[in-house]
Formats: C-alpha cells, sequence, structure tokens
C-alpha cells in the first residue's frame, strides 16, 4: 500500500508539473508574440514617417478603418492659400505643378538599417512626367484620374502629351483642372485647425499613456 500510494503521489506531481510546465510555455509565447506584435507595430511607425511629416500621418492614422464611398473622397493636401502664405513670408517666388496619373505601383523597402519606402513602375513614371509638363499653379491629370474623379471636377485640355514624349508614347490624354464641382467636406477648415485638433488629440493620448505608466 505505502508503494502503490508513493506511486500514485509521483505521477500525480509529475501531471501538476507538466501542467505548470504547459501553462508557462503558453504564457511565454503569447509574451512573445505580444512583442512581436508591438515590434512590427514600431516599424511601421517609422516606416510611415519616413515618408510622411507626423501632422499628416496623424491625420491617415485617424482616418484608417473608415469606409470612403469615393478613393479621392478625402486627399491629404492643405489649401493653396498655404503658398500664397509662404511666398508673401519668404518674399520668393514660390509655385508648384501638381501632377496626377492614377495606375499600378510596385511598393518596396529599401536598405537594412536606415529603412526608404519607394514606389515603382510604368505608371510612377507616367506620374512623374505629368507633373514636369504640366505649369505652375496648375493640377494636370490624366484620363485615367479623370474618370476616377467621376465628374467632380471641370476640366480643361492640357495637350501634355504634345510637350512630353513618354505621354505621347503611352497614348495619354491629359487635363487641367479648372473649376471645383463637389467641394470636399472639410475645404472650409484651415490647416491651422487641422493642426491643433491634431496636435490635442497627441496631448490627450500621451497624458493618457502616462496616467498608464
Amino acid at each position: 500500500m505505502g508503494v502503490t500510494a508513493a506511486i500514485i503521489g509521483i505521477v500525480h506531481s509529475i501531471l501538476n508539473e507538466l501542467k505548470q510546465r504547459i501553462a508557462f510555455l503558453e504564457a511565454k509565447k503569447s509574451l512573445e508574440v505580444n512583442m512581436k506584435i508591438e515590434e512590427h507595430s514600431q516599424v511601421q511607425e517609422r516606416l510611415l514617417l519616413s515618408v510622411l511629416p507626423k501632422y499628416v500621418a496623424d491625420k491617415v492614422r485617424m482616418d484608417m478603418g473608415v469606409t470612403k464611398s469615393d478613393q479621392f473622397k478625402k486627399i491629404y493636401m492643405s489649401r493653396h492659400e498655404n503658398v500664397r502664405y509662404l511666398q508673401h513670408k519668404t518674399n520668393s517666388p514660390v509655385d508648384m505643378r501638381v501632377g496626377i496619373h492614377t495606375g499600378a505601383i510596385l511598393a518596396g523597402i529599401l536598405g537594412q538599417r536606415q529603412w526608404q519606402f519607394d514606389v515603382y513602375s510604368r505608371d510612377v513614371e507616367l506620374a512623374n512626367k505629368m507633373e514636369s509638363s504640366g505649369m505652375a499653379g496648375r493640377v494636370h491629370i490624366s484620363e485615367k484620374t479623370r474618370l476616377c474623379l467621376r465628374d467632380q471636377f471641370v476640366v480643361e485640355p492640357a495637350y501634355g502629351e504634345k510637350r512630353e514624349p513618354a505621354l505621347r508614347l503611352a497614348g495619354l490624354t491629359t487635363y487641367f483642372i479648372t473649376k471645383v464641382l463637389v467641394p470636399f467636406e472639410e475645404r472650409n477648415r484651415s490647416l491651422t485647425e487641422d493642426h491643433l485638433a491634431i496636435d490635442m488629440q497627441s496631448e490627450k493620448e500621451e497624458g493618457f499613456k502616462d496616467m498608464i505608466d
């Protein structure tokens, strides 16, 4: 009887130790998964900030997961009045050309230590040609982009294909945007108001994080 009881006790002890070991390994695995998720989140954050300014990245992050009925419903760009302000403050003839083409891209990350996000494709090259063949102060778009805009803007022929051989070889017809027919929902909000709202949101999140820490 004594030997039997001893054997039963040893088996019971081994089973309990095995259960504890399994629980420990599961907890360790879960912790490793959480650490990997956190590491990937930090990598994504660094990649995002290497491409976009922080206030734009914050704005994009706030809109993540929101269903858009139109891919051009909201564009992360400021109004042209900010360019006028820069011209006035610097007393410099600051101006810009905007060229937009719609197509497929191949995205990639270059480098091992200093990561750099970049995009490649023939359509990316055509978008560059759209910008270089445009005019200062005008938005130069291709036929593909015009179709995606769904008649929300008034356009006029730009004849970019006559100024740029690459556009002509690609068979692109180009246009200048002249007027907005369907204003954006936030059209009347200034860049300063956007910055203040984002800064306040960031301060609240940082304060809440400090309280948790």
